[in-house]
């Protein structure tokens, strides 16, 4: 056997690692070299704000990942250096890198990826899977605090009157508004998963954006509940006692978790109201 088979087939060793940083280097130079010769181009501010977006991916990440995904970002410069750019596609292009770094990220952020899947609809539903579980410890943290307070209540409340406050708290009317919230944001995430745009599909972001609608409702719905309450903006026929108020209650509370627009225009007529 020849004493040189062994250096020269294998690749794998430092020659081959050497040939691999090398043609690793040499493929992003030649990016950073089309990027420097696009500057120069008189580009429209939508594509300029799509090269920064190139560029930055470019840099953030390692050679080995840009390498891997060389085809996205080669389709990327060829479109940017067209004499009339397709603007739609190369969103998609850069869209899809992105959610490729995403992918690649460890942690949380990587588990909750994974999690989602390649569709907006499985994002959805990995978000609602995780608002029946917030619910569950919402609903468990307010009964336990309400017993917790309660029996500091019969300790201290000579010492602190907060405590004997909060304890008068309607919790009735506070565990309607959360499930009242949390059903208005399901039912309105679950009408919109066909709308959402597979070409701009991010999943960390749908999923984060799923997850907290219902806690943003929840606050909308206890805001709204609490001006109705000081009766600083009142409707005819508006009650909050006996069973007409807890039908007012889950009909504020969904609206508040369904319509980001009943909420904001509700703030802007408090806002009026208080001369503000």
């Amino acid at each position: 056997m020849n004493e040189n088979d062994g250096k020269t087939k294998g690749t794998s060793g430092p020659i081959g690692h050497d040939n691999r940083q090398d043609e690793l280097e040499n493929f992003v130079g030649g990016l950073l070299k089309k990027t420097a010769r696009l500057q120069q181009r008189d580009l429209s501010p939508d594509l300029q704000l799509e090269l920064a977006l190139l560029i930055d991916l470019l840099s953030r990440n390692r050679r080995g990942f840009v390498y891997t995904h060389k085809v996205y970002f080669e389709a990327a410069f060829e479109l940017l250096a067209a004499e009339k750019p397709n603007l739609m596609l190369l969103q998609r292009l850069l869209s899809n890198l992105q959610v490729a770094e995403e992918r690649e990220e460890g942690g949380l952020a990587g588990l909750i990826i994974k999690f989602c899947g390649p569709r907006p609809a499985t994002a959805m539903i990995a978000g609602l899977i995780s608002i029946f579980v917030t619910l569950c410890f919402m609903l468990l943290l307010l009964f336990v605090s309400h017993t917790v307070l309660s029996r500091l209540e019969r300790i201290i409340d000579s010492i602190h009157p907060m405590v004997q406050l909060l304890d008068k708290l309607p919790m009735g009317h506070i565990i309607i508004l959360v499930f009242s919230s949390f059903l208005g944001s399901v039912v309105s995430v679950v009408t919109r998963i066909g709308n959402l745009d597979q070409s701009s599909y991010r999943p960390l972001s749908v999923y984060i954006g799923v997850l907290f609608r219902p806690l943003i409702s929840l606050a909308f719905a206890l805001f709204i509940y609490a001006i109705l309450q000081t009766g600083l903006i009142s409707f005819l026929g508006l009650s909050l006692v006996g069973a007409k108020g807890v039908a007012t209650l889950w009909a504020v509370g969904f609206l508040a978790g369904y319509s980001e627009r009943f909420s904001r225009d509700f703030i802007s007529e408090t806002e009026t109201k208080m001369g503000m």
